[in-house]
């Protein structure tokens, strides 16, 4: 009987993910996989590969097949936390436009040093300052029409400013642990400066999806 009902749940659940929400999800795993390839770039994977005799091509394409499975995978696993159902969809639906947006703040990050060559100093601090601006105006319109769609209407200009301050108080402490990880600390010895730099990005994403989904929530488009 308990089998039957946990069945049901994950059934009823599941139906907040509609047809066209499936075929979303899946286009931002594949949008995903493209965005991250200039953070593959720079970490050096094809050299990696080409080291051990790996063929690029195949596992490139297992990557764009990987991503929209992971997408979907994690959409569906969210919804069957214990939360109120409008919470657990929320989350779901945050969580896919989180992952896009981790993938849209690295590819620009790694864009902006490939094309510069400068992977340390005040200028990659600089660097994380753009692609914030730009993540967070895009992220704007997502949440609006897509994460939080359920939201009670609001004035769209006060939203936006009360959503960048949100955004703004968690990339003030992202940006200070990235300039402090890069510029203070250093990369350790044996570990290139590009490679550091986005390690140092990568320790911000708990501080990123946590802070903004709280704040998002309870704040910007609270009912």
């Amino acid at each position: 009987m308990q089998l039957q009902e946990m069945k049901k749940y994950g059934l009823d659940r599941a139906a907040h993910i509609s047809k066209n929400d499936a075929l979303f999800i899946g286009g931002m795993g594949l949008i995903t996989a493209l965005l991250l390839l200039p953070l593959l770039q720079n970490l050096g994977v094809s050299s990696l590969l080409s080291a051990h005799n790996l063929p690029f091509v195949p596992i490139l394409f297992g990557f764009f097949v990987f991503m929209p499975v992971a997408f979907m995978s994690m959409a569906f696993f969210l919804l069957l936390l214990p939360f109120r159902d409008h919470s657990a969809a929320q989350l779901s639906r945050y969580a896919v436009i989180g992952a896009f947006n981790v993938a849209l703040n690295a590819s620009i990050f790694n864009l902006l040093i490939l094309l510069t060559g400068i992977s340390k100093g005040l200028w990659v601090t600089g660097f994380a300052v753009i692609t914030f601006l730009i993540v967070v105006t895009q992220a704007f319109f997502w949440s609006v029409f897509w994460t939080f769609r359920n939201a009670p209407p609001r004035n769209r200009v006060d939203q936006y400013k009360h959503f960048l301050g949100v955004s703004s108080a968690v990339a003030f402490v992202n940006i200070t642990i990235i300039h402090i990880l890069v510029n203070v600390v250093g990369a350790p010895v044996g570990i290139p400066t590009p490679i550091w730099a986005n390690i140092a990005l990568l320790c911000t994403i708990v501080t990123a999806v946590l802070g903004n989904f709280i704040g998002y929530k309870y704040f910007v488009f609270r009912h």
